[in-house]
């Protein structure tokens, strides 16, 4: 009957939250109906809050799956036959414990939405220069991780319209995120990092050979509060040219 609905429905949701028992994994005759084509119409599969420790690589045997939501879950990772789901388009793997970025995401030519908000992400080396999802890829979501840089191969990501990289512990960005924003990126979140926001972005433009043009006013103040304003000024802007410089 369960195998009905969800042919039926082609959608399956097993969630924590909804009274579902907790489980280091699913029960074991799922993944071969998967395989016997049994849920080939399956589109969505959501196991949330469950506690699963793997998610069995038998899951790349649903051809038509176009969204997978494994948050709240213990994941270290998802498996590399993933990345033969040509038809998946959204991925929510938030609030797992994963240390690096999948490889198997990169693979996936339909890929539009991602996340993997709130795990331990410590790096995206797993991006290749070339991924298959370049063309289609519009949306990641990496807050709350521990990374503390970007690849270059970020820049390869020419379809990206939104990228959350906040509460990390980035270091610096690469200049390919500004050829992004020259061409499909309209939002960029770099709050809560090891740097302001403002110093990642200026850093970011000296490294690409963007100079900075600075104008401010030395005239007197109205305020006795505001007095040395013209000192601070002519320093900051002796630090800026010595930066572009």
């Amino acid at each position: 009957l369960a195998v009905e609905a969800m042919e039926a429905s082609g959608e399956l949701r097993l969630d924590g939250r909804d009274g579902v028992p907790r489980t280091a994994e699913l029960p074991a005759c799922l993944w071969p109906l998967a395989g016997l084509g049994y849920c080939g119409s399956l589109q969505s599969l959501a196991l949330c809050q469950l506690g699963l420790a793997a998610l069995h690589p038998a899951a790349s045997a649903l051809a038509s799956l176009v969204s997978l939501d494994v948050s709240g879950n213990a994941l270290a990772t998802l498996p590399d036959a993933l990345g033969q789901l040509g038809a998946l388009q959204r991925i929510d793997a938030s609030h797992n414990h994963m240390t690096a970025c999948p490889a198997c995401v990169w693979a996936l030519p339909s890929l539009r939405w991602l996340s993997l908000r709130h795990n331990a992400l410590g790096s995206l080396f797993s991006l290749p220069m070339l991924p298959a999802c370049a063309a289609s890829l519009e949306e990641i979501d990496l807050g709350h991780n521990l990374l503390p840089s970007l690849p270059e191969a970020i820049g390869g990501l020419f379809a990206l319209r939104a990228l959350d990289l906040s509460h990390n512990r980035l270091q610096m960005v690469p200049s390919q995120v500004l050829a992004l924003q020259t061409k499909s990126l309209r939002m960029l979140d770099l709050a809560h990092n090891a740097q302001p926001s403002s110093v990642l972005l200026l850093d970011c433009h000296i490294a690409a050979g963007c100079y900075v043009a600075v104008e401010f006013c030395t005239a007197p103040r109205p305020s006795a509060s505001l007095k040395g304003d013209s000192a601070r000024y002519v320093a900051m802007f002796a630090q800026v040219a010595r930066l572009v410089s």
